[in-house]
């Protein structure tokens, strides 16, 4: 159990969601919160609490109730690679699944990051991702998927892992698969942040100005 008390955003929090042309709006929307202190319970029901202080980034992904206890995600952009992320959900979460549009549409874009998704949702498209870069979305949900979207498009990261995860991903569905540009910087989130919000608005319409020519 992972519980949480959430607090106003602070300087910091707005400095490191501006970077990404991120307005807090839209995190608010997707229920992403700031927090001041999190509680972790094990299945010896043994509690422990920590504080976060005010220049800490600390943010909590919030999904949904199962089996009694609220899934959600905890990030620490700023702590090392193994102790970025504590959750209490497994390979079957969807990232952004409770906010698509129930009978679909006609462009889907799959990142592999939540704070991928929030890019593509700010230049007006709707994405969804899996928990992780190596998990695949659940069987039965890309099925729903397949009925619903006209195209649904893998947009993984543009290093080995996620060219090889995104393009298994992709020829398991029989998906189009794409990533950055080789040498730029590795997914949507990062582009925006070293390039600008505009230049990946021109690098999707340009994707998907050529993969509508390929048909």
């Amino acid at each position: 159990v992972i519980e949480i008390s959430p607090r106003n955003w602070t300087e910091n929090d707005k400095k490191y969601w501006s970077s990404y042309k991120i307005p807090l709006k839209l995190l608010e929307y997707h229920n992403i919160k700031s927090i001041g202190y999190y509680r972790l319970t094990n299945e010896k029901k043994d509690k422990a609490g920590y504080p976060v202080n005010a220049f800490q980034l600390a943010y909590s992904y919030d999904y949904y109730w199962h089996n009694g206890i609220f899934r959600r995600k905890l990030y620490f952009p700023n702590a090392k690679n193994g102790s970025r992320f504590i959750s209490n959900v497994d390979n079957t979460i969807v990232q952004g699944w409770t906010l698509l549009p129930r009978n679909g549409g006609n462009i889907l874009f799959i990142p592999k990051s939540y704070k991928d998704i929030l890019i593509f949702n700010l230049l007006g498209y709707w994405a969804i991702a899996p928990n992780n870069e190596g998990a695949l979305l659940p069987d039965q949900v890309m099925q729903k998927l397949m009925k619903r979207w006209k195209t649904i498009y893998v947009w993984y990261d543009n290093d080995e892992t996620g060219i090889k995860k995104g393009m298994d991903f992709a020829q398991k569905y029989h998906l189009p698969f794409t990533c950055n540009p080789i040498g730029y910087s590795k997914d949507p989130s990062d582009f925006v942040k070293d390039h600008d919000l505009k230049r990946f608005d021109e690098l999707v319409s340009n994707f998907l100005k050529n993969s509508d020519n390929s048909k």
